[in-house]
């Protein structure tokens, strides 16, 4: 049978502190200003109209998949262009999966994250 060894302790940073950013929690006013958007009829009808004319994700179709769009996407974030909230041209028909994606990369990039707030234009 081996000795036990003594426990060896090291002096190492917190890695939660030293690589992410301090968040501030969400601003509650925001949020419920979003929750009552959300419901209000008019953008229940302007979504329902962006799925009738737009089915299929277009992400997916973009990359040659067809996909159902569940999600309708605001292209310009609310809170920076509240004007274009009912404006069809700046709503994205998208499925589950390429919603998450995109607002992932909106929330890391709001936080301080490497990523870009919107998917690089392609060639």
């Amino acid at each position: 049978m081996r000795p036990k060894r003594p426990p060896v302790f090291r002096d190492k940073p917190d890695r939660a502190a030293t690589y992410r950013p301090k968040v501030e929690p969400p601003d509650d006013a925001g949020r419920i200003a979003r929750h009552r958007f959300y419901n209000r009829a008019a953008w229940r009808k302007c979504r329902a109209l962006k799925l009738r004319r737009n089915p299929l994700c277009e992400r997916c179709e973009s990359e040659g998949r067809t996909r159902e769009a569940s999600q309708v996407h605001h292209k310009t974030d609310l809170a920076d262009a509240p004007e274009l909230a009912y404006v069809l041209t700046n709503l994205e028909s998208l499925c589950q999966e390429c919603h998450s994606r995109e607002t992932m990369m909106r929330i890391r990039s709001s936080y301080g994250g490497s990523r870009p707030k919107t998917r690089p234009p392609e060639a």
